[in-house]
């Protein structure tokens, strides 16, 4: 069987497309799943806590997931994980900049 020169490059474009877009897919939920299990194990918080998980991919940090809790929606935290640790870097209003919105899930900063 001869498959033409185009057909066989678009075969394999669409593939190399379809495995990227699984593996980024899967990295997306597998980082969700490590800031879920920061915080229910480290955090102490419970599955009902939590309102939305959502990981994005960005410019810096390149990868963040987004945390708004139950009791707070109203409120975006950020995570991200480096060097192995997930950790809390930002939290901003849903909507709009409100420079004196009260956050209550706020991790301390450590040095």
């Amino acid at each position: 069987m001869n498959i033409s020169k185009p057909i066989l490059v678009l075969s394999l474009l669409i593939t190399l497309v379809a495995l990227i877009s699984l593996y980024l897919w899967n990295f997306q939920r597998t980082m969700g799943l490590k800031v879920e299990a920061y915080l229910l194990s480290s955090k102490e918080y419970s599955h009902e806590d939590i309102q939305q998980i959502d990981t994005h991919f960005g410019k810096a940090p390149l990868v963040s997931t987004e945390v708004i809790f139950k009791d707070e929606p109203l409120a975006r935290y950020f995570y991200k994980e480096e060097n192995g640790q997930i950790y809390q870097y930002s939290s901003a209003p849903v909507k709009g900049v409100d420079p004196d919105f009260t956050y209550r899930h706020l991790d301390p900063v450590s040095p």
